[in-house]
């Protein structure tokens, strides 16, 4: 995988073909697994920003033939408006997009290493009204600082990205109560931006929710 096969613009189809065939190259090597899970060099940009925005893409634009897109990398960073990504239609931008994944942590970077040395992560042992209210503040915390950075403004759409295996599950009411409270709470929020969604991916499940 190189800098510039990711900053590449192509259409949806296309785009997806990349991630198979990047995906399939990482399964067949040892070596690219475990530097996958541990989001080393470019993995860490193609899982946390590359592949958030395929699938947001995906969801809002479907297969639209006419929509290209490229994920930009440091390319818009340190500017006076910064952003990680574009979305045309045809040869018309129509979006420009910042990605923010607030429940990635140090966390992760454990149970990944983990798994490359025993192939098993610990048991977390914990309340999980606690850990479903620490999964909400965590992306409202996160959204708010978005808001308030001066890098971003009326021209950008931010995608709060929220992958979580452990806590949620569909149909179980807490869950349920959990994300409709985390939706309110954000939609209280007056943002800047020109459009937010969030962008669950609950057991493999992806669905994007608009917040403004």
């Amino acid at each position: 995988m190189r800098l510039a096969d990711l900053q590449r613009k192509r259409k949806i189809k296309n785009h997806q073909k990349f991630y198979d065939k990047t995906m399939k190259e990482i399964e067949k090597s040892f070596v690219k697994i475990k530097h996958a899970r541990l989001r080393k060099g470019l993995y860490k940009y193609f899982f946390e920003e590359y592949v958030v925005l395929l699938e947001y893409v995906k969801l809002k634009y479907k297969n639209n033939e006419n929509i290209y897109f490229s994920w930009l990398g440091k390319i818009q960073q340190g500017k006076e408006i910064n952003y990680d990504g574009k979305i045309f239609s045809n040869n018309e931008l129509i979006e420009k997009i910042e990605i923010t994944c607030p429940l990635i942590s140090k966390n992760d970077y454990i149970e990944a290493k983990q798994l490359n040395e025993y192939g098993i992560t610990e048991v977390e042992i914990g309340s999980l009204n606690d850990a479903l209210r620490d999964v909400k503040d965590r992306i409202i915390n996160m959204a708010e600082r978005k808001n308030n950075k001066k890098t971003y403004d009326n021209t950008i759409t931010l995608i709060v990205y929220m992958q979580d295996w452990k806590h949620f599950y569909d149909d179980v009411d807490i869950c349920d109560t959990t994300l409709d409270n985390m939706m309110n709470e954000l939609r209280s929020i007056n943002f800047k931006f020109k459009e937010m969604y969030l962008l669950c991916n609950i057991n493999n499940y992806k669905k994007l929710i608009k917040i403004k």
